[in-house]
């Protein structure tokens, strides 16, 4: 759980009364103040407190999931396997977050909680392995290690979600989740890696590893293209990436709730998968010269009324960001405010 900072908005507040889920029943302003627009921009990763000013019913969120990590290219290095096939190939490029944009009722004084996404870490360089590339921070997935002995690249970890929480700070508590793009697979020595899934309602699937070389398959190692990692819906996570079961030796895990799938772990690292309402699924892999999957675009969610957009990015060095925009004295979400965001499934944590 990221820590929470509070942000300090200027006017006094009024009391809190308590609305329910999202405050469906119309506050009163009890407090008048110049109406005036103010947004305010949340553009680090992180948590953060915003407290509603005075004047205030009615707030526009406009949510974005953080992008995937590209996967690792594969260099030629003299003397090695790389240089025989005869080139260097690419990483998958990573997927890009999802944007959910919503306007709700909110009373003065209350406290909403807002979750900024973090980019996943882009995969490791031939022979410059130094471990999983981390996954983003709020759910993105982490990026399967390559083989270092062979030279061989990981993939890129899963971007986070970014999301707006009310009535607490547990996965129960969000309202509008802008998904994050799935991380690119890592290149395999005689083809690029496959696209991470962009994140989106629901998140798109993560591209299969390929072999552009229409090589043969070893058929005594079992090689395999490895498969991209499932989107996350609006009821599950994604599937994890198909993979070479004879040889692989950490297979991808599938999304869950909140959380991207880990790319799997052999010759060539799978993509994370992107957080989300519900995360997408890691990136598989094989052995030999195929490349890995990409990871997953995590799922976004929103009230009723809210728009959605897909791998849409925020250009924040590839972070998420939520922008909250406010006018003292609109009262016009009070007319149709919007729809209880379905409890269904229940979420711990």
């Amino acid at each position: 759980m990221p820590t929470f900072r509070s942000v300090a908005i200027a006017g006094s507040a009024a009391a809190l009364t308590t609305l329910g889920w999202l405050g469906a029943t119309a506050p009163t302003i009890s407090a008048v103040e110049p109406a005036s627009t103010s947004p305010a921009e949340y553009t680090v990763p992180g948590g953060y407190e915003w407290t509603v000013p005075t004047g205030v019913v009615c707030a526009n969120f406009d949510v974005y999931g953080a992008n995937g990590g590209d996967g690792g290219a594969a260099e030629a290095v003299p003397g090695d396997v790389q240089a025989a096939i005869g080139g260097s190939y690419e990483g998958g490029s990573g997927g890009k977050g999802g944007r959910t944009t919503a306007t709700i009722a909110v009373t003065p004084g209350e406290t909403i909680y807002l979750n900024v996404g973090g980019y996943g870490r882009g995969g490791d360089w031939v022979f410059d392995n130094s471990g999983p590339s981390v996954g983003g921070e709020n759910g993105g997935g982490a990026g399967g290690p390559g083989y270092v002995e062979q030279g061989s690249p990981g993939g890129g970890g899963g971007g986070g979600a970014s999301d707006v929480r009310r009535g607490g700070t547990g996965l129960d508590q969000r309202i509008i989740v802008a998904g994050g793009g799935g991380g690119g697979g890592g290149a395999g020595f005689a083809n690029d890696g496959g696209a991470g899934g962009a994140g989106g309602d629901p998140g798109l699937p993560g591209g299969d590893g390929q072999n552009l070389l229409s090589l043969s398959v070893d058929a005594q190692n079992g090689d395999a293209l490895g498969g991209g990692g499932g989107g996350g819906t609006q009821t599950g996570g994604g599937a994890a990436g198909s993979q070479n079961a004879v040889s692989v030796s950490d297979p991808a895990t599938p999304g869950t709730a909140g959380q991207g799938g880990d790319g799997a772990t052999d010759y060539h690292g799978g993509g994370g998968g992107g957080g989300g309402w519900f995360g997408g699924g890691g990136g598989g892999t094989s052995s030999g010269a195929y490349s890995a999957g990409g990871g997953g675009g995590g799922s976004s969610r929103g009230p009723t009324g809210a728009t959605f957009v897909t791998g849409v990015g925020a250009t924040n060095d590839d972070n998420g960001k939520i922008v909250v925009t406010w006018t003292a004295n609109d009262t016009s979400c009070q007319a149709v405010a919007p729809a209880a965001v379905v409890t269904d499934p229940t979420f711990t944590g």
